[in-house]
This record gives structure tokens, sequence and C-alpha cells, in this order.
């Protein structure tokens, strides 16, 4: 039995609710007005009690006092959007019922709506009490007359002034959006919350800045940063705001201001500016033609991440590469309580809201000491930046924090990234939730595992990006061979510099009979050159290098069973080659176990090579790489790379090779143009007959010359 307490699920259009000055309740939805541009936030889970473990049940009473120009709205304890709370219903007392403990501070958030026909509906009047204790039947006094602060924000560009926003003329019969005058951005979306010093938010709200008039004659909107009015903030409590503008597609603003206590005007402070630009690329094969970038500014409590601002912008037709110029100003700040607040950005693309959407999304970065660098976290699962389960360690679940999930041996400098986020073909990473203890895998489960989520898989690319579009493109196929079960992974979704085709095959051996029939897992593969850049590009073979974590992935409790993670065990084999973009051709690549960059949670064991010992002529100068990882128990993992890495001294001719051309599939065979015959191979190497061929990989060769067609 699992006891879920009021989720709140946010999206583009999202409901307000609120009660009129006579009592009456009213919601709305509040839409995207533009079309363009949406705004979404993400918030923590909520709190979830196993059985016999529930909180004690008690009941507050709740008296509201409040002056004329003030009317109660709602009182709960809770973080924001779920918890316990309830509405005012006209009477000046209400009842509240709260699961003691539940959370980490004992502070109420009643909030009130002004009367005044002239004030800003969106600014917020807030009561917080701090309660020594909650008891069951006690009576608390929540009273509007003491609120005395005011918090007014605004947000300053580059060189100190307030942002303009750009007047927009909106045609409602066509929804086309015309820029009618100069400014500094087009929109911006923004948050403000109040926060304690625990990491928890105990109240939050959105809002969005445009001036936007109308072709039909409606009146012109002038929407401003709300202001919000509070009581003396109790001990620990402190209010952090923060805004992405967005002006066009290649410049983004993200802002965040210093944490606030008392009332007053906060700015962000315009000289901490720093500009970095980012190269994207879109795949070829997202679900539909308008893509879509999009933008996170994250706020973190000592390593926290407690909340995230998400925008959404509409860059219509599919593009072979976005590039956009990112200014940060974020804080080095600090608030009582709390000796670091953080605040870290992240960029990706996606398609428009599909269900599900499709996307590619950067690591989370930061702004330090005047510079930008990457925050390289656990990536399992493609840069999985959510409280999973692999990046847990024991004594660390209370706080969760992503500075012990950084990897130092991982580059944080941004321009050492020298790829095009997106545009590689991306490695697949793989993990079970099964412990040894559960012993053997019954046989009746096999054929679920990755439904049921007891093995999953993720890709990530060189640049340490998320390709989620990769996973929901990929087919997944099942063999059984005794206590042997394979899965055969097959993604083909990559199409690099919009010319070379790309795939990854990956084959999952499982011997289900063992107590650990988890097959071990790549991690983190990037490629490097001699100045410690991550790049697949390289002018020889001598300037490059090979790095990338793996390991046997073990899932284990702590001896009272309150925690789990993820322990990495060493493997039994591994084996790295390399063969000439499109051939079967492979040959060995010596790489050795690092033993000083071993790195949990998440990593594993670390393994780097030199690739000066390709000499293998290739004729567009790619090369694919399989890796091949077995441990212990006969348990596999074997990934196909194409392409992996480029050397232009090895390339034979300029252009990829006529041969790929000369190939075609005619009722379910592989013919060539020339007449000559074709051998067919499936991806394991073994021949197959070159008839009515099923969906999947294939290699065909003819005479020395193999290459590798995807059969749809």
């Amino acid at each position: 039995m699992l006891l879920v307490i009021g989720c709140m699920v946010y999206g583009s259009d999202f409901v307000v609710t609120h009660r009129t000055p006579n009592g009456e309740v009213v919601s709305r939805v509040v839409e995207d007005e533009t079309g363009d541009f949406s705004q979404t936030a993400m918030r923590p889970k909520a709190p979830v009690f196993k059985e016999g473990d529930e909180p004690e049940w008690i009941t507050l009473h709740i008296k509201f006092e409040y002056p004329e120009n003030l009317i109660p709205d709602y009182v709960s304890y809770s973080q924001v959007g779920y918890g316990y709370y309830t509405l005012y219903n006209g009477e000046d007392e209400v009842e509240l019922v709260i699961g003691k403990g539940t959370f980490k501070h004992n502070i109420l958030c009643s909030s009130f709506v002004s009367t005044d026909p002239l004030a800003n509906p969106d600014d917020q009047y807030l009561v917080f009490l701090q309660i020594p204790e909650f008891t069951d039947g006690m009576e608390i006094i929540v009273d509007a007359h003491t609120i005395c602060e005011s918090y007014n924000f605004e947000f300053l560009n580059n060189e100190g002034n307030p942002f303009r926003i750009k007047h927009q003329l909106y045609d409602s019969n066509t929804g086309q959006v015309e820029i009618d005058s100069d400014g500094d951005i087009d929109e911006l979306a923004g948050e403000f919350s109040i926060y304690h010093s625990n990491g928890y938010e105990i109240w939050w709200q959105m809002f969005q800045l445009i001036n936007c008039s109308y072709t039909d004659g409606k009146s012109r909107i002038n929407l401003d940063i709300p202001v919000i009015h509070t009581n003396q903030l109790p001990e620990n409590l402190a209010i952090v705001t923060g805004g992405i503008g967005v002006n066009g597609n290649n410049e983004i603003w993200m802002i965040k201001t210093e944490p606030a206590d008392v009332g007053g005007l906060y700015t962000n402070d315009s000289k901490k500016y720093t500009t970095q630009n980012f190269n994207m690329c879109n795949t070829p094969y997202m679900y539909n033609e308008d893509i879509l970038t999009h933008y996170l500014l994250c706020t973190a409590f000592n390593g926290y991440i407690s909340s995230t601002i998400d925008v959404w912008f509409n860059i219509g037709e599919i593009c072979e590469e976005i590039s956009t110029n990112i200014l940060m100003c974020f804080p080095e700040a600090s608030m009582q309580g709390i000796s670091t607040v953080q605040c870290l950005g992240g960029l990706g693309t996606t398609d428009t809201f599909s269900d599900p959407n499709t996307s590619i999304s950067s690591q989370l970065f930061l702004q330090k000491n005047g510079e930008v660098i990457y925050q390289p976290l656990n990536i399992t699962f493609g840069s999985n930046k959510n409280a999973s389960f692999d990046i847990y360690t024991f004594g660390n679940w209370e706080d969760n924090n992503f500075n012990k999930m950084v990897n130092p041996f991982i580059p944080s400098d941004v321009n050492k990234y020298k790829g095009i986020i997106g545009n590689n073909t991306p490695s697949l990473t793989s993990l079970g939730l099964w412990n040894n203890e559960y012993g053997s895998l019954p046989t009746e489960l096999a054929d679920m595992l990755m439904d049921i989520g007891i093995l999953g898989f993720g890709y990530t690319g060189r640049n340490g990006e998320s390709m989620g579009v990769d996973v929901l493109n990929a087919s997944v196929e099942t063999e059984k061979e005794g206590s042997l079960v394979k899965y055969i992974i097959y993604n083909d979704n990559v199409l690099i510099d919009g010319k070379v085709p790309g795939f990854n095959n990956t084959v999952l051996g499982c011997m289900i009979e063992a107590d650990d029939w988890v097959p071990p897992t790549l991690q983190t593969l990037m490629f490097m050159n001699k100045e410690g850049d991550v790049t697949d590009r390289f002018q020889s073979a001598e300037e490059a290098s090979i790095m990338f974590y793996a390991g046997d992935f073990v899932y284990t409790y702590n001896e009272d069973d309150t925690e789990f993670m993820m322990v990495a065990w060493p493997l039994g084999d591994i084996k790295v080659e390399y063969a000439p973009y499109g051939s079967d051709d492979f040959a060995t690549l010596t790489v050795n176990e690092v033993p000083d960059k071993f790195f949990m949670p998440g990593y594993g064991y670390c393994y780097e090579g030199s690739l000066e010992s390709v000499d293998r002529q290739s004729e567009n100068g790619w090369f694919d790489l399989r890796i091949s990882l077995t441990d212990e128990n006969g348990n596999y993992q074997t990934q196909v790379i194409s392409p992996a890495f480029k050397i232009d001294s090895l390339s034979g001719v300029e252009n990829v090779s006529d041969m790929r051309e000369s190939l075609q599939i005619v009722d379910g065979r592989i013919v060539s143009n020339s007449g000559n015959a074709v051998s067919v191979y499936n991806i394991d190497g073994r021949e197959v007959r070159n008839d009515n061929l099923a969906p999947g990989i294939y290699v065909a060769r003819i005479g020395a010359m193999s290459q590798k067609i995807i059969v749809r």
C-alpha cells in the first residue's frame, strides 16, 4: 500500500485557482499567449509512505485575522505544489489535517488576496509562522496585520539597465506575432521561491513578462514582476528569484538574484555576467517537424537541486545546427543557515510536445569565479540529472548533494568540448534493478525486463548530453539460448554532419540462472586530443586517445534496508576494437585500467588508451568502435558504435564511399547495382540468407569490401 499526498503537474497550460472577495472560488487556465513560447516547472515528488510507516495525523484549528483590504485564500503545511492545505471557505476558522513530521520544517504558509480593485492581481500577500511543535487540536492564529515587508525585484542587463521587453503585435485571428519595437529580449519567464535553510521550498510562483498589443483592438498588456508582501520572515527563510530571457533563438539570458530575507528592491549584479556559446544539432529522426529549444535554470542549496524553471522556444522546422549565445548572471550567494546557494543552467533541443516527446539535452553548467564550467554529474541513463537510484550512495540520501556526484576526472571547462551537442553516435548504458540476494531470474520475467524497468538503457553523447530521442527510436529484440537470454538493441537514429549515417547496436547477454544475471555496462565514453579536449575528430592517430568508464554494477541495500545504491564490481574481461567505417574488419585497441580515476556513484572503473595504433585506411576517415565487456558469471555487453571517431590522415577519399550508394534493398534482398554477388551477415557475424530479410542491421560483403546497411 502506498499513500501519495497531493501531486500537481505543470505543463505549457496550467490552472490557477483563487478566491474572490465575495468568497467565490474561480479557476482559470493560463495558456501560452503567443503560441511560440511556454514555460513549465519541475517539482519534487509528493511524499510517499510505506505501509506501517504513515505519519501521525493531527488536526490544527486555524483562525484568520486580517485588515479590510485583504481576504484569506488558503493555509498550507507543505512544500510547493503538494502537501497539506485547506482553502478559505468564508469562515474565519478552518481545520487543517496534516501528517506530523512529514517535512523538515514546522512552518505554516497562509496566502491572502487583495480586495483593492486597483491592486496588481499578481502581487502576493503571505504570512509565514514558525511553529515549535505541532500538537493535535492546537489553535493557531494567522494575522495578516503582521504583513510589513515588501520585496520588489528587477532584472538588469549587462549594461546595468533594466531589461526592455520588445513590444509585440499579436494577431488573434492568425496567431502570428510581429515585433514592432526595439528592446533587449522578446519575453522573460521567471520564478521566485521562499526557501528554508534545509533546502525545501515553502512557497513558489512563476511569472512571465511580455509587452503585447492586438491587431483586433484589444488593449495593450504590460506585465511587471509581482511584488511579494510578507510578515517578517522566520529565521532561515529567504526569497530567491530568477528568470530566463529569450532574444530570438540565438541569445538567452539567465539571471538570478541573491537570497533576500528583508524587504526592499533586489536586482542581479550586472557586473557578474559571463558569456558562453553553445552549438546544438537536431536529429533527423525526431517525431515532428517543429523543433523547440529548451533552456533550464536551477537553484541548489548546499548542492541539493531544489527547483528548476524550464523555458521552451519554438524555432520552427528542423535545421542542421543551432548556435546559441548564453549570458549568465548568477550570484555566488549564501543565506542564513546555508553556506552555498548555487544557480545552474542547461540547454537542449526537443520536438514539439508530442507524447512522448524526444530530446537532446546537455549537462548542467554553472558560473564559478567568473567562468562557465560543466558539472559532469552522474550520467547513467543519459545524463540523468534527477534523484535516480544510480546516483545515491549510502549516507547521501538525505541531502542528495550533486557536488558529491561530480566526477573530477571528467573535463569541467566547457571550452574543452569541441563537438556539437547531439552530432555524434551515442553510447549506451544499461543497468538492472536486481539485488544479487534475490537470486536467479524467473524465466517468465525474461521477456518483460525492459517493459517493467528491471533492465533499462539510455544513450549519452560524447559531450555528456542526454540522447532521449535515441532511446525512443531504438528497437529491442529478445533471443533465448538455454539459460542465456540476449537483448539486441538497434538504434539507427544518427546522421552526422547531415550526411554520414550512424548507428549503435548493443547486445546484452544475461545468464538468468545465475544470482547475478545483470550484464556489465559501458558508462561514459569520450575521445580526447593531446590538450585534453573532448572531440571525436582528429588530424592524426598520434594525437587521439579514448577514455571510458565501465563496470559490473550491482543494485544493493544497506544493512537495515533503508537505503539502496549501485556498487561497481570489477569486470571479468574487456576488449576494445576498431574497424574502418562500414566494415567488419576489426582490430584490437589496447586500453588500461586507471585505478586512480575510479569514481562512484555510477561511474565505476576508468579505462584509457591511445589511438596511435590505428593504421587502417578508412575511405571517409571515420572508424567504428566495438567494446565487449564480460563479468565473472558470463554476462556480457557488446556494443558497436558506428561511426565513433574520425582521423583525417587515414582518409582515402574526400567523400563517403560510392559503395554505399551502390547497394539497395529490393523485395527484401540486398543487391548491388554493379551486379556483383552480395553476402549478408547479421550483426553477430553469422551469415544469413539474402532473402526476405527482417528489419534490422546487416553487413553486406562484396569481395573484400563490406558495408553495414539498414533494412527497415
